[in-house]
Protein backbone atom coordinates (compact mmCIF):
# COMPACT_ATOMS: atom_id res chain seq x y z
CA UNK A 1 0.00 0.00 0.00
CA UNK A 2 3.09 2.25 0.33
CA UNK A 3 3.74 2.64 -2.93
CA UNK A 4 0.09 3.56 -3.51
CA UNK A 5 -0.08 5.96 -1.21
CA UNK A 6 3.21 7.64 -2.43
CA UNK A 7 1.93 7.94 -6.09
CA UNK A 8 -1.38 9.41 -4.63
CA UNK A 9 0.48 11.88 -3.21
CA UNK A 10 2.66 12.69 -5.50
CA UNK A 11 -0.01 13.22 -7.68
CA UNK A 12 -2.26 15.15 -5.67
CA UNK A 13 0.78 17.47 -5.33
CA UNK A 14 1.37 18.04 -8.88
CA UNK A 15 -2.07 19.20 -9.41
CA UNK A 16 -2.05 21.23 -5.95
CA UNK A 17 -5.01 19.10 -5.11
CA UNK A 18 -5.29 18.19 -1.13
CA UNK A 19 -5.75 14.71 -1.81
CA UNK A 20 -5.84 12.15 -4.76
CA UNK A 21 -7.57 8.63 -4.80
CA UNK A 22 -5.99 6.05 -7.53
CA UNK A 23 -7.78 3.66 -9.13
CA UNK A 24 -7.27 1.15 -12.60
CA UNK A 25 -9.07 3.27 -14.84
CA UNK A 26 -10.33 6.77 -15.73
CA UNK A 27 -13.58 4.93 -15.55
CA UNK A 28 -13.43 3.03 -12.58
CA UNK A 29 -12.45 6.89 -11.33
CA UNK A 30 -15.58 8.27 -12.43
CA UNK A 31 -17.82 5.44 -11.06
CA UNK A 32 -16.67 5.60 -7.98
CA UNK A 33 -16.66 10.00 -8.25
CA UNK A 34 -20.41 8.98 -8.98
CA UNK A 35 -20.84 6.79 -5.88
CA UNK A 36 -19.41 9.35 -3.71
CA UNK A 37 -21.54 11.71 -4.21
CA UNK A 38 -24.79 9.74 -4.39
CA UNK A 39 -25.16 10.89 -8.05
CA UNK A 40 -28.12 7.84 -9.58
CA UNK A 41 -31.43 7.75 -11.36
CA UNK A 42 -33.33 10.70 -12.00
CA UNK A 43 -30.55 13.00 -12.03
CA UNK A 44 -29.17 15.02 -14.68
CA UNK A 45 -25.50 14.91 -15.37
CA UNK A 46 -24.68 17.75 -17.99
CA UNK A 47 -21.85 16.97 -20.46
CA UNK A 48 -19.87 19.10 -22.86
CA UNK A 49 -20.69 18.30 -26.86
CA UNK A 50 -17.43 17.04 -27.11
CA UNK A 51 -16.61 14.57 -24.46
CA UNK A 52 -14.52 11.24 -23.78
CA UNK A 53 -17.36 8.05 -24.73
CA UNK A 54 -15.87 7.05 -20.83
CA UNK A 55 -17.96 9.53 -19.23
CA UNK A 56 -21.47 8.84 -21.47
CA UNK A 57 -20.97 5.51 -20.46
CA UNK A 58 -20.30 5.82 -16.69
CA UNK A 59 -23.14 8.10 -16.37
CA UNK A 60 -25.70 5.95 -17.69
CA UNK A 61 -24.10 3.02 -16.03
CA UNK A 62 -25.24 4.51 -12.58
CA UNK A 63 -28.72 4.94 -13.77
CA UNK A 64 -28.00 8.97 -14.49
CA UNK A 65 -29.35 10.95 -17.59
CA UNK A 66 -26.32 12.40 -19.88
CA UNK A 67 -27.51 15.91 -20.60
CA UNK A 68 -25.76 16.58 -23.65
CA UNK A 69 -24.24 21.25 -23.77
CA UNK A 70 -23.22 22.72 -26.44
CA UNK A 71 -19.25 24.25 -26.63
CA UNK A 72 -17.91 27.52 -26.88
CA UNK A 73 -16.48 29.02 -30.10
CA UNK A 74 -13.45 29.80 -28.42
CA UNK A 75 -12.48 27.25 -25.77
CA UNK A 76 -14.36 24.06 -28.14
CA UNK A 77 -15.27 22.93 -24.06
CA UNK A 78 -18.03 23.70 -22.54
CA UNK A 79 -19.89 26.99 -23.26
CA UNK A 80 -21.30 28.55 -19.85
CA UNK A 81 -24.51 29.62 -21.89
CA UNK A 82 -25.36 26.05 -22.66
CA UNK A 83 -24.99 24.66 -19.82
CA UNK A 84 -27.38 27.72 -17.83
CA UNK A 85 -29.97 27.05 -20.90
CA UNK A 86 -29.85 23.21 -20.44
CA UNK A 87 -30.49 23.62 -16.81
CA UNK A 88 -33.34 25.58 -17.32
CA UNK A 89 -35.13 23.27 -19.82
CA UNK A 90 -34.61 20.50 -16.92
CA UNK A 91 -35.78 22.39 -14.18
CA UNK A 92 -38.66 23.40 -16.63
CA UNK A 93 -39.38 20.10 -17.48
CA UNK A 94 -39.73 18.73 -13.94
CA UNK A 95 -38.06 14.92 -14.82
CA UNK A 96 -35.14 15.24 -13.95
CA UNK A 97 -33.01 17.10 -10.75
CA UNK A 98 -30.06 18.44 -12.16
CA UNK A 99 -27.01 17.60 -10.09
CA UNK A 100 -23.34 17.70 -11.88
CA UNK A 101 -21.65 19.23 -14.95
CA UNK A 102 -18.54 17.41 -16.19
CA UNK A 103 -16.52 20.01 -17.65
CA UNK A 104 -13.80 18.06 -20.36
CA UNK A 105 -10.29 19.73 -20.98
CA UNK A 106 -10.83 18.21 -24.63
CA UNK A 107 -7.54 17.83 -26.59
CA UNK A 108 -5.89 19.59 -23.98
CA UNK A 109 -8.00 22.97 -24.31
CA UNK A 110 -8.59 25.19 -21.20
CA UNK A 111 -12.74 25.69 -20.27
CA UNK A 112 -13.81 28.68 -19.12
CA UNK A 113 -14.25 27.40 -15.36
CA UNK A 114 -14.89 30.76 -13.92
CA UNK A 115 -18.37 31.37 -16.32
CA UNK A 116 -19.23 27.45 -15.67
CA UNK A 117 -18.52 27.88 -12.59
CA UNK A 118 -21.11 30.89 -11.34
CA UNK A 119 -23.54 28.72 -13.56
CA UNK A 120 -23.04 25.92 -11.44
CA UNK A 121 -23.08 27.81 -8.21
CA UNK A 122 -26.48 29.76 -9.30
CA UNK A 123 -27.93 26.18 -9.51
CA UNK A 124 -26.75 24.27 -7.16
CA UNK A 125 -24.74 21.84 -9.31
CA UNK A 126 -21.61 19.62 -8.51
CA UNK A 127 -18.80 20.80 -10.97
CA UNK A 128 -16.04 18.19 -11.85
CA UNK A 129 -13.31 18.13 -14.56
CA UNK A 130 -12.58 15.35 -16.61
CA UNK A 131 -8.69 16.24 -17.05
CA UNK A 132 -7.76 13.13 -19.05
CA UNK A 133 -6.67 15.20 -22.07
CA UNK A 134 -5.44 18.04 -20.83
CA UNK A 135 -3.26 16.52 -17.82
CA UNK A 136 -0.05 18.58 -18.04
CA UNK A 137 -1.32 21.91 -19.03
CA UNK A 138 -2.53 25.00 -16.84
CA UNK A 139 -4.79 27.78 -17.31
CA UNK A 140 -4.08 30.95 -14.96
CA UNK A 141 -0.89 29.58 -14.00
CA UNK A 142 -2.59 26.75 -11.99
CA UNK A 143 -2.78 23.02 -13.68
CA UNK A 144 -5.66 21.67 -14.89
CA UNK A 145 -6.82 19.14 -12.69
CA UNK A 146 -6.97 21.54 -9.98
CA UNK A 147 -10.67 22.83 -10.93
CA UNK A 148 -13.83 21.80 -9.67
CA UNK A 149 -15.44 20.18 -6.88
CA UNK A 150 -13.44 17.16 -7.77
CA UNK A 151 -11.42 16.20 -11.15
CA UNK A 152 -10.41 13.18 -12.59
CA UNK A 153 -7.63 12.26 -14.91
CA UNK A 154 -7.38 9.14 -16.85
CA UNK A 155 -3.55 8.04 -17.94
CA UNK A 156 -2.68 5.54 -20.24
CA UNK A 157 0.74 5.00 -21.50
CA UNK A 158 2.82 1.85 -22.46
CA UNK A 159 3.54 -0.07 -19.47
CA UNK A 160 0.45 0.85 -17.02
CA UNK A 161 -2.74 2.54 -16.74
CA UNK A 162 -4.25 4.48 -14.13
CA UNK A 163 -7.25 7.02 -12.87
CA UNK A 164 -7.21 9.36 -10.24
CA UNK A 165 -9.64 11.50 -8.42
CA UNK A 166 -8.66 14.60 -7.02
CA UNK A 167 -10.71 16.91 -5.19
CA UNK A 168 -9.89 19.57 -1.82
CA UNK A 169 -12.93 17.81 0.05
CA UNK A 170 -11.63 15.85 3.26
CA UNK A 171 -15.28 14.32 3.45
CA UNK A 172 -15.10 13.49 -0.26
CA UNK A 173 -11.77 11.93 -0.07
CA UNK A 174 -12.68 9.61 2.82
CA UNK A 175 -15.89 8.32 0.93
CA UNK A 176 -13.59 7.27 -1.85
CA UNK A 177 -11.07 5.96 0.47
CA UNK A 178 -13.73 3.66 2.27
CA UNK A 179 -15.31 2.68 -0.43
CA UNK A 180 -15.12 -1.11 -1.20
CA UNK A 181 -14.47 -2.93 -4.42
CA UNK A 182 -17.28 -3.49 -6.30
CA UNK A 183 -16.57 -5.64 -10.08
CA UNK A 184 -19.38 -3.39 -12.36
CA UNK A 185 -16.78 -1.03 -13.31
CA UNK A 186 -13.87 -2.05 -11.03
CA UNK A 187 -15.52 0.45 -8.13
CA UNK A 188 -12.74 0.64 -5.52
CA UNK A 189 -10.04 -1.30 -6.70
CA UNK A 190 -7.28 -0.05 -6.14
CA UNK A 191 -4.02 0.08 -8.18
CA UNK A 192 -2.04 -2.65 -8.53
CA UNK A 193 1.68 -2.42 -6.51
CA UNK A 194 3.77 -2.47 -9.92
CA UNK A 195 1.05 0.38 -11.83
CA UNK A 196 1.57 2.77 -8.66
CA UNK A 197 5.38 2.39 -8.78
CA UNK A 198 5.04 3.18 -13.03
CA UNK A 199 2.49 6.16 -12.16
CA UNK A 200 5.15 7.91 -9.36
CA UNK A 201 7.79 7.73 -11.80
CA UNK A 202 5.18 9.06 -14.74
CA UNK A 203 4.23 12.09 -11.99
CA UNK A 204 7.94 12.73 -11.52
CA UNK A 205 8.76 12.63 -15.59
CA UNK A 206 6.31 14.71 -16.51
CA UNK A 207 8.21 18.29 -16.68
CA UNK A 208 10.79 16.87 -18.71
CA UNK A 209 7.83 15.13 -20.75
CA UNK A 210 5.81 17.80 -21.50
CA UNK A 211 9.12 19.50 -22.82
CA UNK A 212 9.64 17.12 -25.28
CA UNK A 213 5.84 16.60 -26.45
CA UNK A 214 6.10 20.71 -27.35
CA UNK A 215 8.83 19.89 -29.25
CA UNK A 216 7.41 17.17 -31.48
CA UNK A 217 3.83 19.22 -31.80
CA UNK A 218 6.05 21.89 -33.55
CA UNK A 219 7.18 19.89 -36.43
CA UNK A 220 3.12 18.67 -36.40
CA UNK A 221 1.82 22.15 -36.03
CA UNK A 222 4.21 22.57 -39.34
CA UNK A 223 3.27 19.77 -41.30
CA UNK A 224 0.03 19.98 -41.27
CA UNK A 225 0.03 23.47 -41.67
CA UNK A 226 1.57 22.87 -45.05
CA UNK A 227 -1.41 21.06 -46.12
CA UNK A 228 -3.97 24.02 -44.91
CA UNK A 229 -4.90 22.54 -41.25
CA UNK A 230 -5.17 25.44 -38.57
CA UNK A 231 -4.03 24.59 -35.06
CA UNK A 232 -6.59 25.16 -32.77
CA UNK A 233 -4.93 27.42 -29.85
CA UNK A 234 -5.31 27.60 -26.43
CA UNK A 235 -6.35 30.90 -24.60
CA UNK A 236 -3.65 33.45 -23.74
CA UNK A 237 -4.06 32.68 -19.94
CA UNK A 238 -3.73 28.85 -20.31
CA UNK A 239 -1.00 26.47 -21.48
CA UNK A 240 -1.54 23.12 -23.49
CA UNK A 241 0.54 19.87 -22.76
CA UNK A 242 0.44 18.82 -26.13
CA UNK A 243 -0.14 15.20 -25.51
CA UNK A 244 -3.29 15.73 -27.74
CA UNK A 245 -2.84 18.48 -30.59
CA UNK A 246 -6.21 19.98 -31.73
CA UNK A 247 -6.93 21.07 -35.69
CA UNK A 248 -9.48 22.29 -37.70
CA UNK A 249 -8.69 20.69 -41.40
CA UNK A 250 -10.04 22.55 -44.67
CA UNK A 251 -13.22 22.35 -46.19
CA UNK A 252 -11.99 19.88 -49.00
CA UNK A 253 -10.73 17.53 -46.60
CA UNK A 254 -13.68 17.67 -44.77
CA UNK A 255 -14.64 14.14 -45.45
CA UNK A 256 -11.72 12.53 -45.76
CA UNK A 257 -9.82 11.90 -42.34
CA UNK A 258 -8.11 9.02 -43.99
CA UNK A 259 -5.73 11.73 -45.49
CA UNK A 260 -4.48 12.55 -42.72
CA UNK A 261 -2.25 9.86 -40.40
CA UNK A 262 -2.99 9.44 -36.75
CA UNK A 263 -6.11 11.66 -36.99
CA UNK A 264 -9.21 11.42 -34.82
CA UNK A 265 -12.11 13.28 -35.78
CA UNK A 266 -14.71 13.62 -33.04
CA UNK A 267 -18.36 13.34 -33.55
CA UNK A 268 -20.91 15.34 -30.75
CA UNK A 269 -22.13 13.53 -28.56
CA UNK A 270 -25.54 13.94 -29.55
CA UNK A 271 -25.11 11.77 -32.64
CA UNK A 272 -24.47 9.19 -30.21
CA UNK A 273 -27.00 5.68 -30.19
CA UNK A 274 -26.89 6.02 -26.16
CA UNK A 275 -28.09 9.33 -26.08
CA UNK A 276 -31.38 9.31 -28.37
CA UNK A 277 -33.13 8.28 -25.32
CA UNK A 278 -32.50 12.36 -23.80
CA UNK A 279 -34.07 13.97 -26.12
CA UNK A 280 -31.12 16.53 -27.40
CA UNK A 281 -31.04 16.66 -31.26
CA UNK A 282 -28.20 17.27 -33.38
CA UNK A 283 -29.76 20.72 -34.81
CA UNK A 284 -29.63 22.34 -30.56
CA UNK A 285 -25.55 21.76 -30.35
CA UNK A 286 -24.89 24.60 -33.04
CA UNK A 287 -21.23 25.50 -32.48
CA UNK A 288 -20.20 21.64 -32.40
CA UNK A 289 -22.36 20.56 -35.11
CA UNK A 290 -20.92 23.41 -37.42
CA UNK A 291 -17.23 22.18 -36.41
CA UNK A 292 -17.92 18.26 -37.03
CA UNK A 293 -16.27 16.38 -39.82
CA UNK A 294 -13.74 19.17 -39.44
CA UNK A 295 -12.07 19.43 -35.76
CA UNK A 296 -9.84 16.74 -35.71
CA UNK A 297 -6.93 15.86 -32.89
CA UNK A 298 -3.41 14.08 -33.39
CA UNK A 299 -2.17 12.34 -30.51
Amino acid sequence: MKHIKDAELAAAQYTNRAFAKAQRSAGAALLSLFSAWGIGAGEAVFVPAFVPQYVISSILLCSAVPVVCDVSRETFCMSPKSLKKAVEHVLSERKLEPRLAIVCDYAGLAPQFEQLAKVCNSFGLLLAEECSMGFGGTLKGKPLGSFGDASIVGIERKSFGAGIVFTDNERLFKELDKQSYCEAGGIGAPLPEADSRELSAFIESLPEHLKENTLAAQSIIEKLGAQGCELIKTADDAANAFEYIPFIAPKDLQTEGGKLQGAYFPKPACQSKFLRRTGVKPEEITEAQSVAGRLFVVE
